[in-house]
């Protein structure tokens, strides 16, 4: 599979995919392009939220709303609402923004930088797509008495994450590289990225287990997994799917009810390209799950003044 980026009528850009379908047993229903073994970045998120839950106390977990378990697996935009929500999260965790170690940033949103830019705001932690998931590493980190800096590999936390994601993904991941956050991010095949996403579906249609209700919390408050106008939310939002965007042009989907997991993955990293790769990955082979024109708006490229001058589409013989 090809994705191109049309202006006009003249291909400006080129971008091969990679696709892979796996049920919940391992099974692979469909595959497209070439095998590829790669980080797994932010569509992580759901694992990484689930292991640090397992080392929390059980009646904090049990407390937790669907909003906070959301951002939990969040790339949210850094808008004010993710702000505040973010910053109760800390308070209910007991977990100070200076213990996050994911930096001090500017928000992930163009609109959310803006604004803070335009009001005259510094960078912090809060600001940063990934201080969900941080908030949940560091309050673990502290649960278990373990040294704050949970960011290095050999870190007990992350020792811990590590294992619990081979038993779901059998010993699919083949080692780690430092994420965009600091934390290590998992290497695996896309086959495994989808076996993990199909047991996450089946396991939230079942409301089984933590990874059940972070499967519901996320079609809960899908706004609070991403934000305005984000992909991933509006595909929580509008279909009966789990999605999570990770970094460099990859999404990772489930159909609950079915049993399914899906990656996608844009060989060159381009994330504008993604939302074309993985809306013609669903037509075919997941007919009718998709909305007719829910993904549109990130299938169409447009000038300065916001006029209509070019589209992604997919050229599947190439």
């Amino acid at each position: 599979m090809r994705v191109v980026q049309r202006r006009g009528e003249v291909v400006e850009t080129a971008h091969q995919v990679s696709a892979v379908l796996v049920r919940a047993d391992g099974a692979v229903v469909e595959r497209e392009g070439a095998a590829l073994v790669v980080p797994w970045r932010s569509s992580a998120k759901p694992f990484q939220m689930e292991g640090s839950l397992s080392l929390l106390p059980r009646a904090v977990v049990e407390g937790l709303s669907s909003v906070e378990l959301a951002l939990g697996t969040s790339s949210h935009s850094g808008e004010p609402e993710h702000l505040v929500q973010v910053g109760g999260l800390g308070a209910r965790l007991g977990v100070a923004e200076a213990a996050l170690m994911c930096g001090a940033v500017w928000p992930f949103g163009q609109a959310a930088r803006r604004a803070a830019l335009a009001a005259g705001a510094s960078p912090r932690p809060y600001h940063s797509d990934c201080s969900g998931k941080h908030s949940f590493m560091a309050a673990a980190s502290a649960a278990q008495g373990w040294e704050p800096d949970y960011r290095p590999p050999n870190h007990p936390l992350q020792v811990h994450l590590l294992r619990r994601i081979q038993d779901l993904t059998e010993g699919a991941v083949v080692g780690t590289v430092p994420d965009g956050c600091g934390v290590p991010s998992f290497v695996l095949s896309l086959d495994g990225m989808a076996l993990a996403w199909a047991r996450f579906g089946a396991l939230t249609a079942r409301g089984e287990g933590d990874l059940g209700r972070i499967g519901a919390a996320m079609k809960g408050a899908p706004w609070f997994v991403g934000g305005t106008q984000r992909v991933d939310s509006a595909l929580l939002e509008g279909t009966p799917l789990l999605a999570k965007i990770g970094a460099a042009g990859l999404m990772c989907l489930a159909l609950p009810e079915a049993g399914l997991g899906l990656a996608v993955r844009v060989h060159s990293g381009a994330c504008d390209a993604r939302p074309a790769a993985v809306r013609a990955a669903l037509d075919l082979w997941l007919p009718g799950v998709l909305p007719a024109g829910l993904l549109d708006p990130w299938c169409t490229v447009s000038d300065d003044i916001g006029r209509l001058v070019g589209r992604w589409e997919v050229d599947w013989a190439s």
